[in-house]
């Protein structure tokens, strides 16, 4: 039944060949559409051209031999062919790859009954076999325009309005095709029409994406002027680790405290500078400030007092359990692994006084002297 089921003699060679070039060239562009904005929807379509090139190189091949077999593997085909499509009307532009399996998932139950379908049709005469793939087509390309108006990329401007004027022009063509030539339907005669729609679609495509990095460039630079503005506004901010800095310390040193206050640094952080250099010191200031603030309360603050130094306000809290937070991230430090060096341990020393309603300077000189008993200690057993 399917020995005749594109009539390559229709399409020619030479117009063959030429939508076949074409056809590599818009899996090409959709390929990179994909790569670069991670969306499922082109991802399908550059798999969909992708098959489509491979039935056109089988209608070639066909003419050229003479072979049944790629016949049928032009048939077979264009259904895999109607089936990324259908992937792809589904999962819509505003999938990211990070998202796929939800939409591959939520749409097995369409491509199966497609499948389905054209398997029961397989012995159908010739002509309605033919028929019934430009209806499935048209479908698809119908569900497709629906799929991308409600889709969050929908309103990119002039290139989603064409995407989608072409996936409109695509399902009225194919339903034309259907419907005028009744039993003598044969989509081969269609080629021209869907070299023309496949340029649209590229083009659209691509104006989109454009669109796309447009917008993204203009709210990243939204973003860094709010954070220059933020940054040059809060002068009490160490902008290497993300804590308060000893400006904002020596404001409350004449405020009474509740509660502790831990000091304390780095054992033989020069060591570290000389060997690795000033960029990886900076790595591990930063590091060791993100572990300070994820080992602290809201209500608690973190300063770096200097170098690689830093003081601790746990408000309202007992000496044990600071003395165990500050216990535990010295722990931590023994395994810090510097990048692209491996596990390097850090040594930390560090003190901790009770506010207990006095002033926050001199529980602050309190701590401060016991981390350097702390380190006296430490560097004695080093030795």
């Amino acid at each position: 039944m399917l020995g005749h089921f594109f009539n390559p003699a229709i399409i020619g060679t030479a117009p063959a060949l030429i939508q076949t070039f074409g056809t590599l060239l818009f899996c090409a562009v959709f390929l990179f559409l994909w790569r670069q904005s991670g969306v499922v929807y082109f991802g399908f379509w550059s798999l969909a051209w992708a098959i489509e090139s491979l039935a056109l190189i089988s209608s070639l091949a066909a003419q050229w031999s003479g072979s049944t077999f790629f016949f049928w593997l032009r048939a077979l085909l264009e259904i895999a062919f109607a089936v990324s499509l259908l992937f792809a009307a589904q999962s819509t532009t505003s999938t990211a790859a990070r998202g796929w399996r939800n939409p591959f998932r939520s749409i097995l139950l369409l491509p199966a009954l497609v499948l389905l379908v054209y398997a029961i049709a397989w012995r159908l005469p010739l002509q309605q076999f033919r028929g019934l793939h430009a209806v499935i087509l048209a479908l698809i390309y119908g569900y497709s325009f629906f799929r991308i108006g409600v889709g969050t990329c929908s309103k990119r401007g002039i290139g989603g309005k064409m995407l989608r004027f072409t996936l409109a022009c695509l399902c009225l063509q194919y339903a034309w095709t259907y419907f005028s030539a009744g039993s003598k339907v044969d989509i081969a005669s269609n080629s021209v029409y869907d070299l023309v729609a496949q340029t649209l679609l590229a083009f659209s495509a691509m104006a989109m994406w454009i669109q796309t990095q447009q917008e993204s460039i203009a709210q990243l630079r939204a973003e860094l002027d709010s954070l220059e503005k933020t940054a040059s506004g809060n002068s009490e901010l160490d902008h290497l680790t993300g804590l308060q800095n000893r400006m904002a310390l020596e404001r409350h040193l004449d405020e009474p405290f509740q509660g502790v206050v831990a000091v304390c640094d780095l054992d033989y952080f020069k060591e570290i500078n000389d060997r690795f250099g000033h960029l990886v010191g900076d790595e591990v200031l930063r590091s060791v400030g993100h572990l300070i603030r994820k080992s602290i309360r809201t209500e608690d603050q973190a300063f770096r007092w200097g170098g690689d130094e830093f003081v601790v306000l746990f408000r309202d809290q007992h000496l044990e359990v600071a003395q165990g937070r500050m216990a535990a991230l010295e722990v931590r430090l023994t395994a810090y692994r510097i990048r692209g060096y491996g596990l390097f341990p850090l040594g930390l020393s560090w003190g901790a006084a009770e506010g207990a309603g006095r002033n926050l300077q001199p529980a602050l000189e309190e701590a401060d002297l016991q981390m350097y008993q702390y380190k006296r200690r430490t560097h004695a057993k080093d030795a």
